[in-house]
């Protein structure tokens, strides 16, 4: 579908608002010592939403530099080197950043597991605080490569009972409904969608080039990296022309390698690239160039219980998506008529489905139609964010009436 150019990334955000006036509405600060500065759902999303929404928005976070990019104003916090100094130190500088802030923060809403202690510690000093929570954390610890397996789950209950306590008399966001259902009152749910004016890319597609499958965002085997080579060597071997793009970094040690050696080993050097990071309007723009978007995800309770923005960027920009097979995925693909799903872990039928759309191009160009008129409806950051903006003014009245 055409796209038309706008900026994207935190270059853009400088050039065009690094001037811009704060509001003069109530302060509200974010904070996060895990996700980077200009994270989309931190600040694309929301704090761009609460700027726009006539709050004087701060954010607290990792970054070289203090600076007010978009009306918000950053306060920086060093890049910890370490995932004990990142977890166990920048939470109370982060602490102290906040208590520092003029005129007082009216609500702290802070983004990361590790922020917990400190997000309790503002409640009791009298901040009103909102905990996001972007995934299924307790199923996530139970699930991560780097843990030695005999203390994921006593590590993950650990942290459920933690909590649970530190999380008393917190409001929560969080970005579905079977996440929703762990916490207590008050809790809303502000769907993690895409923005309609980040599809907005002019690109011009080679008319010779195959038939793009493409895969944006963190790459490990919680989203399914070497199943990904496993499908592309199976439609090589059926002598489907396509090529896929792997955008993003590879975060678990050794990835890169085994990943490499699939690709050898099947001679797929010529269809599969994987590109690294890359910068917000580049990634934006592979995403104009491709066909096909793939969540080929293994069923943990964290991506069942998880709704991947990727999935959603995918859909805004028109593309047909071929997903697992996860019921809480049903509504955005099946419904919408924007995707497949196919059971993860069956090679030969995820094969089938994208050789069977890449056959139809008159199919596939539907099925991207569809779910992009789904995001245009009801499915975008557009709609959404007036979720976010209620639930901070409901808070506010709330404060204000003593609850």
């Amino acid at each position: 579908m055409p796209h038309t150019v706008a900026g994207t990334g935190t270059a853009a955000a400088r050039a065009e608002g690094a001037g811009a006036p704060q509001a003069a509405g109530p302060a509200v600060c974010h904070i996060t010592t895990v996700h980077p500065v200009f994270d989309s759902r931190i600040f694309t999303r929301e704090c761009l939403a609460l700027q726009q929404g006539g709050y004087q928005v701060h954010l607290v976070a990792c970054h070289d530099r203090d600076e007010v990019v978009e009306g918000v104003r950053i306060h920086a916090l060093p890049r910890a080197p370490g995932r004990l100094k990142r977890n166990f130190a920048l939470p109370w500088l982060a602490y102290r950043k906040v208590l520092a802030i003029r005129p007082r923060p009216m609500i702290c809403h802070f983004h990361d597991p590790a922020l917990l202690a400190m997000g309790y510690a503002l409640r009791l000093r009298g901040f009103t605080v909102v905990y996001d929570v972007h995934e299924h954390v307790v199923s996530s610890i139970a699930y991560k490569p780097y843990l030695p397996l005999v203390v994921r789950w006593p590590l993950a209950w650990a942290y459920w009972l933690g909590e649970q306590f530190l999380t008393s008399g917190m409001a929560v966001v969080t970005t579905v409904a079977s996440n929703a259902r762990r916490y207590r009152s008050p809790c809303r749910i502000v769907h993690n969608y895409a923005r309609l004016r980040d599809t907005q890319v002019s690109v011009r597609r080679d008319e010779k080039q195959p038939p793009r499958l493409v895969y944006l965002g963190r790459v490990c085997e919680a989203t399914g990296a070497t199943a990904m080579l496993h499908v592309a060597a199976e439609l090589q071997r059926r002598n489907v022309d396509f090529e896929m793009r792997i955008v993003g970094s590879v975060t678990e040690p050794g990835l890169a390698d085994r990943m490499r050696e699939v690709i050898r080993a099947n001679a797929l050097e010529s269809r599969v690239t994987m590109t690294g990071q890359l910068p917000a309007e580049q990634a934006m723009r592979e995403l104009a160039l491709s066909d096909i978007g793939l969540c080929l995800f293994p069923p943990t309770p964290n991506n069942m219980n998880n709704l991947p923005r990727k999935m959603m960027e995918y859909l805004s920009f028109g593309l047909a998506v071929v997903a697992s097979d996860f019921e809480g995925w049903r509504r955005y693909l099946v419904d919408t008529g924007g995707g497949l799903q196919i059971p993860f872990g069956d090679v030969g039928a995820m094969a089938d489905g994208i050789e069977q759309l890449l056959e139809d191009p008159v199919h596939l160009a539907e099925m991207g139609r569809r779910g992009r008129e789904a995001v245009e409806q009801q499915l975008c950051w557009e709609k959404e964010q007036q979720k976010l903006l209620d639930f901070y003014a409901w808070l506010l009245r709330s404060r204000e009436h003593g609850r």
